[in-house]
């Protein structure tokens, strides 16, 4: 390890061997001071620098996403510790973390953005305290950081009928639809993904693009049905497939997000149009196709690989209501049997 060794003399007189306190950049050095811990001093004092500090190494990685939920997280613990309020890293103490919990319930937040919340900011502290070798006092293990299990509320095949039969007035509605349907089309694509297919994505009669969660290559039959919907929309003067994103202006993650916000706000008069009861967003086409697959009785794997699952894991999640269903489905069978005797 470098040490700073000191030769001082003051008015020609050196002072070496007295005592005396310097302090670099605040720091208090001493004989056996290391250069690194001037250098690089730790975070111990700024738990809100260090996530300022991810958030700028994420944006000079090209994480814009990723910057963008800690940026989110970030502003919402600092309204909850207050705008000018600084922590420490000793300071992130489990009552601090339960309070801050309290606090986003109180904003009526759903136990699963708590929790995601809750996991980013882990994230944070545990990457500081690996980083600078602190003490782990694990303030979040008194708070939520699992996933509770919700109703997906998806579509079974009859409302996805209903909903391609349907003819909205209004041509923001009507695009609306057929993204939907593109959507449950292609098993179940993103949004994201759609917005960023390019024109030279068809190829051979395939569909290929790269998930942008997980980077994975997917590869879908073209369907009549995907051809019709992309007619109706060919626009010129884009590469893109699909008018999400209209201009290649730096600007594409806006465009693609503005109009999700557009086309999920024009799904609700499309679910009222054909008469459903359900909150009809871009999403629920995901969970529709996994729902319709598993009502074919395919194989969970082959269910899992088809949207780009990296685990079977995360398909069971799409399914979980499904599959009670099935259950009940089977009991009022084996009761009736019990019955006929």
């Amino acid at each position: 390890m470098s040490r700073i060794v000191l030769d001082l003399k003051i008015n020609g007189v050196d002072v070496s061997q007295h005592e005396f306190v310097l302090r670099i950049n605040g720091s208090t050095v001493s004989h056996e001071t290391s250069v690194a811990s001037i250098m690089h001093p730790s975070p111990q004092g700024s738990f809100i620098t260090f996530i300022h500090d991810e958030i700028q190494r994420m944006l000079s990685n090209h994480r814009a996403r990723s910057a963008e939920i800690h940026k989110s997280v970030l502003s919402q613990f600092r309204q909850y510790l207050g705008a000018e309020t600084d922590i420490a890293f000793d300071e992130v103490t489990s009552t601090v973390i339960k309070r801050f919990e309290e606090h986003l319930q109180a904003r009526g937040l759903s136990l699963n953005t708590i929790s995601f919340n809750m996991r980013v900011l882990r994230s944070c502290y545990n990457r500081g305290v690996h980083q600078y070798q602190l003490a782990d006092r694990q303030p979040f293990k008194h708070v939520f950081t699992g996933i509770e299990q919700t109703d997906k509320r998806a579509l079974d095949i009859e409302a996805i009928k209903l909903i391609r039969q349907c003819e909205p007035a209004s041509y923001d509605d009507r695009f609306a639809r057929d993204m939907f349907l593109f959507s449950f089309f292609t098993r179940g694509m993103s949004f994201v993904d759609m917005a960023y297919l390019k024109r030279d994505s068809i190829k051979n009669g395939n569909l290929y693009y790269k998930r942008h969660k997980t980077g994975q290559s997917i590869t879908v039959k073209w369907e009549r049905c995907m051809q019709e919907i992309v007619d109706r929309y060919s626009e010129r003067g884009t590469c893109y497939l699909l008018p999400i994103i209209h201009t290649c202006n730096g600007k594409e993650r806006n465009q693609y997000r503005g109009m999700q916000h557009k086309v999920n706000s024009c799904l609700k008069r499309v679910a009222a149009l054909c008469g459903l009861e359900t909150n009809l967003t871009m999403y629920v086409a995901r969970h529709s196709w996994a729902q319709a697959a598993n009502s074919l009785n395919q194989p969970l794997e082959l269910i899992s690989y088809g949207m780009g699952h990296t685990s079977t894991k995360t398909t069971k999640i799409y399914l979980h209501s499904i599959s009670m269903s099935q259950i009940d489905q089977l009991n009022t069978t084996v009761l009736q049997e019990v019955e006929a005797l």
